[in-house]
């Protein structure tokens, strides 16, 4: 019965954390599915990204206007609002999704790109109640719960958000995003970047 309780004791913890990393991979990609898909067939019946009606204003009204009018008549999803002035979505599986436009150049400029808040713990507040994925001290932990995908005119697919460039290397190691154990967990935005590049896998060096 020692020798049992012994190895239990060694394996359980590690049958737990694989557990829970196989449910935020499974998730992730379950995100990143049905946006890709509802992303692709809205420019497939609206045109692309850049042809569509994006206006000036990146106020969130406009924001629930674009997402309502072009993106969301390709998905299933269970509630809906606004708080902290972020729309979001909440898909039929409880992940919350808010939304934010960006890439003006100038005052008076459209968007060109859309960021997506995703919180696979179901939890509203992270994704309504960051400002901006450029100030650091309103970020929160993006590498087990929290993940920003993108949208832009410039690549016409969405990606999740990665300063840091196509490399592993780069995804851990560049920038101050790195996905890495010595980050910050509030900065480690490219977190999502690294397990879509890592064929959707949470490896041993993966900061968790």
């Amino acid at each position: 019965m020692g020798i049992i309780g012994v190895v239990a004791a060694l394996t359980i913890p590690n049958l737990v954390a694989n557990y829970k990393k196989q449910q935020v991979v499974t998730k992730l990609k379950y995100v990143y599915s049905v946006m890709s898909q509802a992303m692709v067939t809205a420019q497939s019946e609206g045109g692309d990204f850049q042809e569509w009606d994006l206006g000036l204003s990146y106020d969130v009204n406009n924001v629930k206007r674009i997402v309502h009018e072009y993106i969301l008549p390709y998905i299933q999803y269970i509630d809906e609002g606004i708080q902290n002035n972020r729309y979001y979505i909440q898909l039929k599986n409880g992940i919350v999704i808010g939304f934010k436009l960006d890439g003006a150049s100038a005052e008076g400029k459209p968007p060109s790109a859309m960021y997506m808040y995703v919180n696979i713990n179901n939890d509203k507040k992270a994704v309504t109640t960051l400002s901006n994925v450029y100030t650091p001290s309103n970020l929160v932990n993006y590498s087990k719960n929290d993940f920003v995908l993108n949208f832009d005119m410039y690549s016409n697919k969405l990606a999740f958000f990665n300063w840091g460039g196509d490399t592993r290397e780069g995804i851990m190691n560049t920038s101050v995003y790195k996905c890495n154990k010595d980050n910050p967990a509030n900065l480690r935005i490219n977190c999502g970047a690294l397990i879509f590049h890592d064929g959707w896998q949470i490896k041993d060096d993966y900061p968790w």
